[in-house]
């Protein structure tokens, strides 16, 4: 059954009865539901071997219409996360954590419009939403939180006086990261900056999703015309070749292990 439907027959039998008479509002569920989707569709971040939509939404309407709505919020909200994971099933999508839709009044928004704010984010939900018919006094246990794994600390140094002897730093040259494994085998990442992070936080440059790797797990730099590959304190450690390290020089052909993915890393001025 596709999402909108089962949505809509959800909030059909949540209407019965004394909710019908108390549902004025000139504004549908479906209406919301439809932006619901125009807006994960719009904001998609492309990761290694999967593509994530927001899992957290803000919906704000006018005073008026949330009057309407403000007997069942609670279960239209909870109903609306439901729809958001099941059409991202649907479709092909994956979401970090389970959806939130919050329903809010904004005297800014004209009467029948419809305001949404979509995005995403790698934290966990305060608390799950109540399903319809629960006691909404009732909080759900907090989901456990996976450690992060944060990159050491910069030292300041004293920032060195312009003169005669300093030159511009060379610029990086393109080289490429092929991973081995997943739907994305055989597609070249590029290595076009002087720093790319590697890690399963979406704040990474590279992200790769997989249980085994660190929210911030490596980092590859461009120093003195080598690439240089750094761990960064990452649980399950980062390899060369087999070896694990916690630096390492790269040159062109090097495979790279992080968690279970393997990348090879490409460029004719590394050999």
């Amino acid at each position: 059954m596709q999402a909108l439907q089962r949505f809509e027959e959800l909030v059909e039998r949540l209407m019965e009865g004394s909710f019908a008479r108390l549902f004025r509002s000139p504004i549908q569920p479906a209406e919301i539901a439809k932006r619901l989707e125009r807006e994960m569709e719009a904001h998609p971040t492309i990761s290694v071997g999967r593509t994530y939509v927001p899992n957290h939404y803000e919906v704000s309407l006018n005073p008026e219409d949330f009057a309407e709505f403000e007997p069942f919020r609670h279960s239209l909200e909870h109903n609306m996360a439901e729809f958001i994971s099941e059409l991202a099933a649907e479709r092909g999508y994956s979401l970090v954590s389970r959806p939130r839709v919050t329903l809010k009044e904004n005297g800014g928004t004209p009467r029948r419009g419809i305001d949404v704010d979509a995005r995403l984010s790698d934290e966990p939900a305060l608390a799950a939403l109540p399903a319809a018919g629960d006691d909404t006094s009732r909080v759900a246990p907090r989901e456990p939180e996976i450690a992060r794994t944060h990159a050491m600390p910069q030292i300041p140094r004293s920032r060195p006086q312009p003169g005669p002897a300093m030159r511009p730093a060379a610029a990086p040259p393109a080289a490429y990261l092929q991973p081995l494994e997943g739907d994305i085998a055989g597609r070249d990442f590029q290595l076009n900056k002087a720093l790319l992070s590697i890690g399963r936080g979406l704040d990474n440059d590279l992200v790769i999703d997989d249980p085994r790797v660190s929210r911030h797990h490596a980092q590859i730099t461009f120093r003195h015309s080598h690439y240089l590959l750094r761990d960064q304190r990452s649980t399950n450690g980062t390899f060369v070749n087999g070896q694990r390290v916690q630096r390492a020089g790269l040159k062109s052909g090097d495979r790279l292990g992080v968690g279970h993915v393997d990348l090879i890393i490409t460029h004719a001025d590394l050999s």
